[in-house]
């Protein structure tokens, strides 16, 4: 798939979200649900590519999916744990929220999106999720899951008229697509 073939995929998962499943952002209902209700619209827009949510798993080292931070970015975040030591690259296992694949080994072309999703209302900050969201898409400090696009959605949660923002990512950096 190019970069407009994902993007398109995407919007058209979220606007028949928003057709469907726009009771779970009106009520306020949780991230996981949501995600899960944009995972099942993107799987149905989708020919294939497995879509999972959560999934942590790295069919190349059969141990959980990380990304490496550096120290310093690290502390920035708060992300530091004292079990870290004095390493210069931090590792930190992630669950990203979706991702559109084919499971097995990373080959080219493997790794199409991967999503981080935030509502509005929520009291975690959103800068991780995008520094995620950089070392997904970028082989930068040894990261081997290199996607082709990453995707931060920010559902506005409002009673009457919910709506959302999308930042894209490629290659270590935020793009306009």
């Amino acid at each position: 798939m190019n970069d407009n073939e994902i993007k398109e995929l995407l919007t058209d998962s979220i606007r028949d979200f928003f057709n469907d499943d726009i009771y779970l952002l009106k009520k306020n209902l949780s991230e996981w649900a949501i995600t899960h209700r944009l995972a099942v619209c993107l799987e149905n827009n989708s020919t294939g590519f497995h879509i999972d949510c959560e999934y942590n798993g790295h069919a190349e080292t059969g141990h959980r999916k990380i990304v490496k931070i550096l120290r310093e970015k690290a502390g920035r975040l708060g992300i530091i744990r004292e079990k870290d030591g004095d390493n210069e690259i931090i590792n930190r296992y992630v669950f990203p929220d979706i991702i559109v694949h084919k499971r097995g080994p990373n080959d080219p072309g493997a790794n199409v999106l991967i999503v981080e999703a935030k509502k509005s209302t929520s009291r975690v900050d959103t800068e991780y999720d995008l520094e995620k969201l950089q070392r997904y898409t970028s082989p930068k400090y040894e990261n081997d899951l290199v996607y082709s696009l990453g995707a931060f959605v920010l559902f506005n949660i409002h009673p009457k008229t919910p709506s959302y923002e999308l930042k894209w990512f490629k290659n270590g950096q935020e793009i306009n697509l």
